[in-house]
């Protein structure tokens, strides 16, 4: 039961990210809003998201469809994609804690207009 629940949730996860992460790319760096710094990171973290996407998931999806692992090609191979799938994922979550803290400061830094200036 665990192989078929990975060869129907593995591609459709794969293409329901694929599309989100497009879809978030593209919005993130239209004009009216790619020079505010937020969606800036907010675009860089769709991008990671989709490397990794596109690098952990079909090793998964050859593993269980055909039953072969690429890894074990070469060490070099191995070594190569293990790297980049925890890089991918340090990298993102990195990306989404730098976004939180840039809120954090950017909101703490803003000043409300004082009460003698409304009035």
């Amino acid at each position: 039961i665990y192989i078929m629940l990975l060869q129907i949730f593995i591609p459709i996860l794969l293409i329901v990210g694929l599309v989100g992460n497009l879809l978030s790319f593209y919005v993130f760096t239209r004009p009216n809003v790619k020079n505010l710094s937020t969606f800036r990171f907010l675009a860089y973290l769709s991008l990671v998201d989709l490397f990794y996407l596109l690098i952990g998931l079909p090793h998964i999806i050859i593993n269980v469809f055909f039953s072969y692992d690429f890894r074990d090609y070469s060490n070099f191979v191995c070594s190569l994609h293990s790297f980049l799938t925890l890089f991918l994922s340090h990298v993102s979550s990195n990306l989404l804690a730098g976004v939180g803290i840039f809120r954090c400061v950017t909101i703490t830094r803003l000043k409300p207009p004082s009460r003698q200036m409304i009035k």
